[in-house]
């Protein structure tokens, strides 16, 4: 077929239609729309296994319409720019039998996306807020690679139910700035970090799911996180991915 140089040929439209045209592969865009996920954690939300989610993850690759970066030792998939997003919504729109579709809106957080364990610290939406929140109290203070625990550490972490008597690095990073891969910006790590999760957990301002990485937030939690205005507006939606 002729390609007039103005813009993609229709076997190059073609191929990107051929990424959308299965229901596992729109429900993995769904979920991705939401939030950056790891393999394990759509395969997960799908109930699908990795080995047959990767397949279709491989076609949504080579059709340009998701990318993927490493996150330590996991890969993480997300949209390959708004125009898929759009696309989305598009679809939506022509299958609910609307002319035109609608402005998007923000999707709301999934669990795991609001809250998770990383390793043995706190991350997602709440573990980044939680570091500005120390940072903003002279609690502690980044330094490239590391974190430094400042003056006013032990009054603001015991606001979290982290006793930092006793606390010793050992072999281990005290803290650091772990690179949350849903919010692209840090979050608290090392020795430090789990223990202020424990200490959360300890209190039961947050508690694990089952079966997923993803923390719930108590009812006390909540009063105790949005007093400091660490709690995000948007609702969390009812998935809870692994």
């Amino acid at each position: 077929m002729a390609h007039t140089g103005r813009g993609p040929t229709a076997e190059e439209m073609a191929a990107r239609a051929q990424g959308l045209a299965d229901p596992l592969r729109l429900a993995a865009l769904d979920l991705l729309a939401a939030a950056p996920r790891t393999a394990s954690e759509l395969a997960v939300s799908l109930g699908v296994s990795g080995s047959r989610l990767g397949n279709h993850l491989a076609v949504l690759r080579e059709a340009g319409l998701v990318s993927v970066t490493r996150q330590s030792r996991q890969a993480v998939y997300a949209l390959r720019g708004e125009g898929v997003r759009r696309v989305l919504a598009a679809l939506r729109a022509l299958t609910a039998g609307e002319e035109t579709a609608p402005e998007p809106v923000e999707a709301p957080l999934s669990p795991i996306t609001l809250a998770r364990a990383c390793y043995g610290h706190l991350a997602g939406r709440l573990g980044v807020a939680v570091f500005d929140h120390l940072a903003a109290a002279g609690a502690i203070a980044a330094a490239g690679d590391r974190v430094e625990v400042l003056a006013a550490a032990p009054d603001a972490f015991a606001r979290l139910g982290v006793d930092l008597g006793g606390l010793a690095a050992g072999r281990r990073r005290l803290a650091y700035p772990c690179l949350d891969w849903s919010e692209n910006r840090p979050h608290l790590g090392g020795v430090l970090g789990d223990a202020l999760l424990d200490g959360l957990l300890e209190r039961g301002l947050l508690r694990r799911r089952e079966g997923t990485r993803a923390l719930e937030v108590t009812p006390d939690g909540d009063g105790l996180f949005r007093s400091l205005v660490l709690l995000p507006s948007p609702d969390v939606g009812p998935d809870a991915s692994a």
